[in-house]
């Protein structure tokens, strides 16, 4: 395309999605060791439990919208969709990074662990998972971007499973493309029968014993499959592209910028019921960034990074964890403070070396 496509706001969201997953990811680990965390907090659990699938929903909703709006523009700039050329970004985006993190978790973090045995042994969560590493099918699957078929098969390969969320990312792309050229006329028809028909097939399969499917990895794979999150985010890039001005005039409305920021804040602190009502709300929040131009700076660096973020720190997290550890801390502020500042600190130092070269 001759122009390259920015929306304001949509770099801070990246951030602040991927610092949230690793907050999760930090006060999970120090629930299970043990150790002072949030989640035990009435007024903290369901917030701090919730925060990591609701970082990784709205990737989803932002990657369903961004590239959904980028493939309407592609048609309309060329008046077709160049599939092959689609893959090969996506690729060259996305691959490099994903296997170096396959490489550390079924290769660096063993060799680390057995070569510092006295440091890292300490670790009871992440010492189990590492002796029980499967290789063979496991690592066959995630070098497929299969990893969410090993769910229930295979322990958690540390530093590597949160990449399931990468998995279901890439099997978006193989086939979106596709239905956006092939139904181009009915784009907004299509993304509807996809989040209906997912839904509908998710309510029955529970109560119709031959919905059900009777191989675990299989199920495995739909029950991660959240192409519903990725619709949504089409129907908002859909409306963006077809009625500008419209959705700006509604979005500037003080009064849906105050009901969208009531309705994140529920789903954050409250919600129950059904998954795919979370991601109309994220789309809310990405169009309100858009409109009323959500800028930060740090944030926006951040944003640059967000992909490097999510995908180094549960690394940083082994080593961080392990090497704080020694210092035998007692107090609980000074722990956190230390903690935090080794895991976000490595982290942010792989993700801007991992994105300069």
């Amino acid at each position: 395309m001759n122009k390259k496509v920015y929306f304001n706001g949509l770099n801070e969201i990246r951030a602040l999605a991927a610092l949230a997953v690793l907050f999760h990811h930090i006060e999970l680990y120090k629930f299970r060791e043990g150790l002072p965390s949030l989640i035990p907090n009435p007024a903290w659990n369901y917030f701090v439990r919730h925060l990591g699938e609701n970082g990784v929903f709205v990737f989803f909703t932002l990657s369903g919208f961004l590239i959904t709006y980028l493939l309407f523009l592609e048609q309309k700039e060329f008046k077709k969709i160049n599939v092959k050329q689609f893959y090969i970004r996506r690729i060259l985006r996305i691959w490099p990074l994903y296997y170096i993190i396959v490489f550390i978790g079924f290769a660096i973090v063993p060799l680390i662990h057995y070569s510092f045995f006295d440091i890292f042994s300490k670790q009871a969560y992440y010492s189990a998972r590492i002796e029980d590493i499967s290789y063979g099918w496991n690592l066959v699957l995630h070098l497929t971007f299969l990893v969410t078929a090993t769910y229930g098969a295979y322990l958690p390969v540390v530093a590597s499973t949160h990449i399931w969320s990468v998995c279901v990312e890439e099997q978006f792309y193989l086939f979106w493309p596709w239905l956006v050229k092939i139904f181009r006329k009915y784009t907004l028809i299509m993304f509807s029968a996809v989040i209906i028909g997912m839904n509908l097939f998710n309510f029955y399969q529970k109560k119709i014993i031959w919905l059900r499917f009777e191989n675990a990895m299989f199920q495995s794979l739909w029950n991660r499959f959240n192409i519903d999150f990725m619709a949504v985010g089409g129907i908002l890039a859909w409306l963006l592209f077809h009625y500008p001005d419209k959705v700006k005039t509604i979005v500037k409305s003080k009064i849906f910028l105050v009901s969208s920021i009531f309705a994140l804040l529920y789903v954050l602190f409250f919600f129950k019921g059904l998954e795919v009502i979370k991601a109309f709300v994220f789309a809310t929040s990405i169009i309100c960034a858009i409109e009323w131009k959500f800028s930060n700076r740090i944030l926006n660096s951040l944003g640059k990074v967000s992909y490097g973020i999510y995908m180094y720190h549960p690394f940083m997290m082994f080593l961080g964890f392990a090497l704080v550890a020694t210092f035998d801390i007692k107090d609980k502020v000074i722990y956190n403070s230390v903690i935090y500042s080794c895991i976000v600190g490595g982290t942010l130092l792989a993700s801007y070396f991992s994105f300069s070269f």
